[in-house]
């Protein structure tokens, strides 16, 4: 929680582009790539509703039976914001082999506007919802590292896990995903 309030001061104050030893201990794992595949073939843990930024609930169960690519994020974190135009463009090119794509911003409410401006500026096509009480990324990161990246297959069940970014990442991101868009369905 401490994190959290720190990180939040800074970004609100414009101070979101500190050195990247500040970044790493608030959780903001740009520099440390770290994947994991011990992930692999768990049940995604619990289904989930969050609102998105127009306050419609969306449930993780609308997106049953469909490859989907989660990207956890907040306004602070410059490695997420480099990231997430980059899956943008992944999922532009494989939406219609079957992926779906929902970002999970994790600031507090007192961040809105400001995520909604991220989303604006940066174009963002896909779901962004909202983590307000971070609840839903705690349950697959409690370190709350970001940006948290998970591949959900059509079963829902965690194939792919990933943290922090570094230019590059979205290549092993994008064959992961093209791996499992290859997968039949249940």
């Amino acid at each position: 929680m401490i994190k959290r309030r720190v990180r939040r001061l800074f970004c609100a104050r414009g101070l979101a582009a500190l050195p990247l030893l500040f970044c790493l201990s608030l959780g903001c794992a740009g520099a440390s790539q770290e994947t994991r595949a011990e992930g692999r073939g768990k049940s995604a843990t619990h289904g989930f509703s969050l609102p998105d930024l127009q306050g419609n609930r969306v449930a993780l169960s609308a997106y049953a039976g469909k490859v989907l690519l989660l990207a956890f994020w907040d306004a602070a974190c410059e490695p997420c914001l480099q990231e997430l135009p980059l899956l943008q463009e992944i999922w532009e090119r494989l939406r219609d082999r079957g992926l779906s794509m929902v970002s999970v911003n994790v600031d507090g409410p007192e961040l809105r506007s400001m995520v909604q401006q991220i989303v604006g500026r940066y174009r963002f096509r896909f779901p962004v919802l909202l983590d307000q009480e971070t609840e839903v990324i705690s349950r697959y990161n409690p370190k709350l590292e970001l940006p948290t990246t998970v591949l959900l297959d059509r079963s829902q069940r965690i194939a792919f896990f990933h943290q922090g970014f570094r230019p590059g990442d979205e290549k092993k991101i994008e064959e992961e995903l093209l791996t499992l868009l290859g997968q039949p369905s249940p």
